[in-house]
């Protein structure tokens, strides 16, 4: 072929100048949906660098464009319209048509919010997360922008480079207003209250330092709020006052290096509390009082410096999920869960804890999930895990153990891991426990199980030998109503055959 000549050239550069100012030009209608996003994937802002901004990828509109949309011509009767991840630096025209509910501009380049009359207004939902968006300094002028959004309940404007919450509409009918990562270092002002049907607040990573008495005043309808990721160092006892509705508040990986007494008082309908990865230094004794309803409270990474009260979870009545794990915890203190007779999973994983008392867990007549992963157990005896009725699920790996629990009389425990630990034997309680309906499930990979204890629990169980006494392969067998399965032995050599993993699987007829 030969070379082109100028005027084919012509042509073809004038074929991609016109591809490229057409943003629009692949839009799909599918139903009430009109699609025109690119499938371009963009590097959000993670911290709250000053010069960190959603960048695009090749393949999006190189000068941004904005040509008008005429949604109805192009999708007729169109309520959805998606425009992300095509580059655009303003708002396109077209899009202040009535019947349109939903809009997506997330992963632009827009720098500022809609002017009046830019959308219809019928728009419940506006997704402009991940843009460049900073709140105009004049006050008169950013009410003025969303304003004729009456319809609007959802606002999505993370990944932008928002300073303050000026931008609220006076009056908000906004249900949930998301803000992850954006500059927002204050909550002053009286901006939170003009949106008083506000459900849902999410502020996760911003620069918010103080959260002061009645900061949130006025929200009486808020049912989560997220301030993980911000530097706030304390909290007033009246904080939260007037969020009588509030059931999620996640604070993790604060700054706060203790509460006050009744913090959470005034959230009678709490449901989830999540305070991991905070340098707490103290916790006072009622630090959680109030909390009559609260169902799952997370505390993982935050209590290495806190000596834990015995009466700190005592009014927690109706917990069912206790986190507590990576807390370099060395023991519990015997009555610290005399009040959680309905709590159904605890969680004390990466802890130093090597022993408890036979009353530690008494309480806990519902549980039915006990995680002691890495801790320092060299033994743990069974009575404390029969105690307990309803457990299911046992997880110990990664202690020091030598040997099992007797866990013969726990009728209703379905698993129990003892990976990696130093159980050289299964040990006679492991025979008990797969014939008299204990665990189903026993884990023992990683530990210094010899083949010859295997032949052991074989003929103390009455399950038939066979061939190899199972030293190099799986084995399946039924004998006297029970069945037991070893599998994934490793390859036989010298010096002695290993097995790596054991599971044991007991069933009456």
């Amino acid at each position: 072929m030969g070379p082109l000549s100028i005027v084919s050239l012509t042509f073809m550069s004038c074929i991609v100048l016109l591809i490229a100012e057409q943003p629009f030009n692949h839009c799909t209608c599918r139903g009430r949906v009109l699609n025109c996003r690119r499938r371009y994937f963009y590097r959000y802002r993670i911290g709250n660098e000053e010069d960190a901004t959603a960048s695009p990828q090749e393949g999006a509109t190189p000068n941004g464009s904005v040509p008008r949309l005429d949604v109805q011509t192009i999708c007729p009767g169109a309520t959805d319209v998606q425009l992300s991840n095509l580059n655009l630096r303003a708002f396109p025209g077209g899009l202040d048509e009535e019947n349109i509910t939903k809009i997506d501009l997330s992963g632009n380049l827009i720098t500022a919010l809609p002017d009046a009359g830019m959308l219809g207004p019928d728009v419940k939902r506006l997704d402009l997360s991940a843009n460049a968006i900073e709140a105009p300094v004049a006050e008169a002028g950013a009410e003025a922008q969303l304003r004729p959004l009456g319809a609007l309940e959802e606002l999505l404007l993370g990944w932008n480079r928002l300073r303050h919450l000026s931008f609220l509409p006076a009056p908000c009918g906004l249900r949930r207003l998301q803000l992850t990562v954006n500059f927002i270092d204050r909550l002053d002002g009286g901006w939170l209250r003009r949106c008083a049907l506000l459900e849902s607040l999410t502020l996760l990573a911003n620069n918010v330092s103080a959260l002061p008495a009645g900061a949130f005043a006025g929200l009486g309808h808020l049912r989560e709020l997220t301030l993980s990721m911000n530097p706030v160092q304390e909290l007033s006892d009246r904080t939260f006052d007037g969020l009588s509705q509030l059931e999620s508040l996640r604070m993790k990986n604060t700054r706060l290096a203790t509460l006050p007494n009744n913090a959470f008082a005034s959230l009678r309908h709490l449901d989830l509390l999540e305070l991991s990865d905070n340098p707490f230094a103290s916790l006072p004794p009622h630090a959680f009082r109030g909390l009559v309803n609260l169902r799952s409270l997370d505390l993982n990474n935050a209590l290495h410096n806190v000596t834990l009260n015995e009466n700190l979870f005592s009014e927690l009545r109706n917990l069912r999920k206790l986190f507590l794990d990576r807390n370099s915890l060395t023991f519990l203190p015997n009555n610290i869960f005399h009040q959680q007779n309905l709590l159904e999973e605890l969680h004390l994983q990466s802890n130093q804890i090597s022993h408890v008392s036979e009353n530690t867990f008494t309480s806990l007549r519902n549980l039915k999930v006990l995680r002691l992963d890495r801790n320092h157990f060299a033994e743990m005896p069974g009575s404390i895990i029969c105690n307990l009725p309803l457990l299911q699920e046992l997880q110990m790996p990664y202690n020091r153990l030598t040997t099992l629990p007797d866990l013969a009389g726990c009728q209703s425990l379905r698993t129990a891991n003892f990976f990696n630990n130093s159980v050289a034997a299964p040990s006679e309680a492991l025979v008990r426990a797969a014939l008299a309906r204990g665990p189903r499930d026993v884990g023992l990979e990683g530990n210094p199980v010899r083949a010859s204890s295997l032949r052991w629990v074989l003929r103390a169980s009455g399950v038939e030998a066979f061939a190899r006494d199972c030293a190099c392969g799986g084995v399946r067998s039924r004998s006297s109503g029970a069945e037991v399965r070893f599998c994934v032995v490793a390859p036989c050599g010298p010096p002695t055959p290993f097995v790596s993993w054991m599971e044991a699987v007991a069933a009456a007829n």
